[in-house]
């Protein structure tokens, strides 16, 4: 089986650690490895700015600076390479600062074999890889509603708007900051009010429902019938609250 290449910064201030480093990468089966190896935090922070790597393995003490301030970097410049820590430190509290700093794995020097390291590796790779697909499947869902012809609103259980799009600026007359700053018993006539919480109760106890006609408010004072449909959003199995889409019925405008 071919070996994937990979470009690999290491960030370690100590010669022999780095040496031991690079000889347990060159171990790993998988891998061919090109290691690019700088000690002090200023030279990591240029090589980081270039963007030129696959992946990061960060020592914790570098001087002034340590590994968590390369990774807040690696943050801020929005680097899509993984980074690993390697530290001769076990507490929990410093393996939780990593982790909050974005790092993908944590390892002890000495403590670490071929193996572990390859493990490590392949598991930040492709860790990255589905936050960056998630991230593009996320953006292609934003485009797709922003740019909708339909009215499309989401809303939490006290009826207060939480997101609206574009089309429901143009056609209620509302900014999106005065619309989410509002609820839906303001957008909606009582009768419409009605009907929606009758849909959402009826949601939330699990039936399956269908649109329903409702009159929108404009701010003109304009009323804007529309056929409604709202769905039920769950984070895994907790119901976080609904969205809607809303089409004008132009018979009736």
């Amino acid at each position: 089986m071919e070996r994937v290449h990979l470009s690999i910064l290491l960030a370690e201030d100590d010669e022999d650690d780095a040496l031991i480093a690079r000889g347990v990468l060159s171990e790993i089966s998988d891998f061919r490895s090109y290691v690019d190896w700088v000690s002090t935090y200023e030279a990591a922070a240029e090589q980081i700015c270039d963007n030129q790597h696959d992946v990061y393995l960060f020592d914790y003490s570098l001087g002034a600076k340590n590994g968590l301030d390369l990774l807040n970097l690696v943050r801020e410049r929005g680097c899509q390479a993984p980074a690993i820590m390697l530290t001769g430190h076990s507490g929990n509290d410093l393996i939780l600062k990593a982790i909050h700093a974005g790092a993908s794995d944590y390892l002890v020097k000495g403590q670490y074999d071929a193996e572990m390291l390859g493990r490590s590796i392949r598991y930040s790779l492709e860790r990255k890889r589905a936050e960056s697909a998630l991230r593009v499947s996320e953006e292609r869902y934003r485009n797709l509603v922003e740019n909708a012809t339909e009215v499309v609103f989401c809303y939490d259980w006290q009826g207060r708007l939480t997101a609206v799009n574009r089309s429901m600026e143009r056609i209620t007359g509302y900014s999106r900051d005065e619309l989410t700053m509002m609820s839906l018993a303001n957008l909606l006539t009582r009768e419409s009010l009605t009907v929606l919480d009758d849909m959402c109760v009826r949601q939330m106890a699990g039936e399956r429902t269908s649109g329903c006609e409702m009159e929108l408010l404009a701010k003109s004072g304009a009323v804007i019938p529309m056929d409604v449909s709202s769905t039920l959003i769950a984070d895994g199995q907790r119901p976080v609250e609904f969205q809607a889409v809303g089409r004008m019925v132009w018979g009736r405008v």
